[in-house]
């Protein structure tokens, strides 16, 4: 190849690429997922099940969930499209739901007995996948405010001190503890299985601090998490079907504008922007559904199917060109946190690629 000829070539590559970006910059429904990356995200989410199997000790409430709610996407998927999807897709889906049902029965069997009374509680949440499949909402792209780097470190600070204040897990409203005692007192609630929301009984605090808690951080997302639950699990509301649904669109937005914010600072609180789209996607909200931000995540998935808390570095040959045999560079231990959130969203994008495109 002449050297006008490369130079040629590479200034189509940067057109196309400066296409890519502004188009999906200025119109983000540009950068939803598509059919090319079902098989993408659905290995991802076949690779965290393999890890999990083969560390099946590891597993703790957190992973369970994830693959509880992976397991709930992909079901309502299949449900929804059963007639529609190839036949090879729906297969590697099955495959998945049942290691995962799997995994969900051991820790069943020989963890739960090491429970606190108040995570026994909580799990008691998670065990109606069917009930949960007929809960969640249908996916619904909403235009979200775009801010500008200035306004967003006016709103949550800079974005090393808005770091420290997420990790500062005890010093928001609600904290770790009060979230699992709301969890485990709406456990107490009977499962509505009714067509009418029934009101929902739980402790006096928890109302008040899901209207009026923390509105940034794990305490935002543990917020709508109890909303969802009360709605996917029990069938009830906390406040009112009404009211529930508005403040939950209220809530996701101000998280949406949190995890744009931690994209714009090379994803810089991974754990807590995966369980953002996680938790939201329950709800429906297609805006956080972004092929840029589900690819990123990728990038903190280790060569064991786990997740880390840091981008993963891959090694290149001298003159950066693809080698077969090129490896993760393991920055990080897995989190098993991490791994369970990151079920839960990629899990979310294969839910949406079906019912969008089958």
């Amino acid at each position: 190849m002449s050297c006008l000829s490369y130079c040629f070539f590479l200034s189509i590559q940067l057109y196309v690429f400066s296409f890519y970006v502004t188009s999906a910059e200025n119109d983000p429904k540009w950068d939803l997922p598509t059919k090319r990356e079902l098989f993408k995200y659905l290995g991802a989410i076949k690779d965290i099940s393999d890890y999990t199997v083969q560390h099946k000790n590891k597993t703790d409430l957190n992973l369970a969930f994830g693959l509880f709610l992976a397991n709930v996407n992909m079901d309502h998927a299949l449900k929804n499209k059963e007639g529609t999807i190839p036949k090879n897709v729906k297969k590697k889906m099955l495959n998945i739901i049942v290691e995962n049902n799997g995994i969900l029965k051991f820790f069943k069997q020989s963890t739960i007995a090491e429970l606190n009374p108040t995570m026994l509680d909580c799990f008691k949440l998670f065990n109606n996948a069917s009930y949960w499949v007929e809960k969640l909402e249908k996916f619904v792209y909403t235009e979200e405010k775009k801010y500008t780097t200035d306004e967003y470190r006016e709103m949550y600070s800079p974005f090393g001190l808005h770091r420290k204040k997420v990790h500062d897990i005890f010093n928001w409203v609600p904290n770790p503890h009060i979230s699992d005692a709301c969890l485990a007192s709406l456990s107490k609630t009977p499962t509505n299985m009714g067509h009418s929301p029934s009101r929902c009984y739980i402790n006096d605090v928890c109302y008040d601090i899901v209207k009026r808690g923390t509105n940034f951080g794990y305490s935002l997302t543990h917020r709508i998490f109890l909303l969802l639950v009360a709605r996917s699990a029990r069938g009830c509301t906390i406040f009112s079907q009404q009211e529930d649904r508005a403040l939950l669109k209220k809530l996701c937005s101000f998280t949406h504008a949190e995890a744009a914010y931690i994209a714009e600072n090379n994803f810089g609180l991974p754990d807590l922007f995966m369980e953002i789209i996680g938790v939201c996607t329950i709800d429906g909200h297609t805006q956080f559904l972004r092929r840029h931000w589900l690819d990123n995540i990728l990038k903190f998935k280790t060569r064991d199917g786990c997740y880390s808390q840091n981008m993963q570095v891959k090694r290149r040959s001298l003159f950066w060109k693809k080698v077969d045999n090129f490896n993760r560079i393991p920055r990080d231990e897995c989190n098993i946190h991490t791994t369970g959130v990151a079920a839960a969203a990629l899990s979310a994008a294969v839910r949406f690629i079906i019912e969008e495109y089958y």
